[in-house]
C-alpha cells in the first residue's frame, strides 16, 4: 500500500468524487419526486437548497473535481436545476469554478457563469491568485 502524500491524495480525492456524486444525486432524485408529487410531500426550495448548496460550492471552490465525468454530469444538472427551483447562489467570492464554467459547453451554463462574475464585479491582484490555476486550464 502506497503511504506518499500524492497517493493520499489520490484516495481523499476519490472520497470527495463519491461522496459529492452521492449528494447532488439524491438532490436530483429528490427534487425530480418534487416535480411529480402528487401527494403533498414536496420539499420546499428552502429544504433542497439546503442539502444542496454546500455541494455546489465544494465543487466550484475546487473545480479540479469536475474532471471526473460522472461528477460533472450531475454538478450541471444540480445547478440548474437549483436555478430551475428559483434558488440563488449568492456568492460575493470569485469562485474557481465559475471562471471555468464561463467556457462550458452548455449555453446556460456558461450564461449563469457570466451572469455571477458580472455581479462579483472586477478581478483584482488577490482573486486573480485564487483563479490563476483554472484561467490556466482555459487558455
Amino acid at each position: 500500500r502506497d503511504t506518499s502524500v500524492a497517493a493520499y491524495s489520490k484516495r481523499l480525492f476519490k472520497r470527495d468524487v463519491s461522496r459529492l456524486t452521492r449528494h447532488l444525486r439524491a438532490f436530483l432524485v429528490k427534487s425530480e419526486h418534487d416535480d411529480t408529487a402528487q401527494d403533498g410531500q414536496a420539499h420546499s426550495v428552502v429544504d433542497l437548497e439546503k442539502e444542496v448548496k454546500a455541494s455546489l460550492y465544494e465543487v466550484l471552490l475546487a473545480p479540479a473535481l469536475l474532471w471526473d465525468e460522472e461528477l460533472a454530469d450531475l454538478f450541471v444538472r444540480s445547478l440548474l436545476k437549483y436555478r430551475d427551483l428559483g434558488g440563488y447562489l449568492d456568492w460575493s467570492e470569485k469562485l474557481p469554478g465559475i471562471y471555468l464554467l464561463l467556457v462550458y459547453p452548455d449555453l446556460n451554463v456558461s450564461v449563469w457563469a457570466w451572469e455571477v462574475i458580472r455581479e462579483a464585479g472586477e478581478i483584482n491582484e488577490d482573486d486573480y491568485l485564487d483563479v490563476e490555476e483554472v484561467v490556466s486550464w482555459i487558455v
